[in-house]
């Protein structure tokens, strides 16, 4: 449960450094979404489902929304 809570605030503390980086860049009017959703990759072997690439901003199976998705 711990290496979940750590990655999960991992991820939100880089989503914040971006949203806070870009804001301080009036220069800067765009990003983009790299990943619309999870997928499988076979290759990755991080977090706590080994074959999934989770940096979409919803589930696999379309169903939970992750933060980053509302910004």
């Amino acid at each position: 449960m711990y290496f979940v809570l750590d990655t999960l605030i991992k991820w939100l503390n880089y989503h914040m450094e971006n949203w806070k980086a870009m804001a301080e860049r009036p220069f800067v009017w765009g990003s983009f979404v790299w990943n619309m959703f999870d997928f499988g990759a076979a290759h990755r072997t991080e977090g706590d489902r080994p074959g999934v690439n989770d940096k979409g901003l919803v589930t696999r199976d379309r169903k939970i929304r992750k933060d980053a998705f509302y910004l």
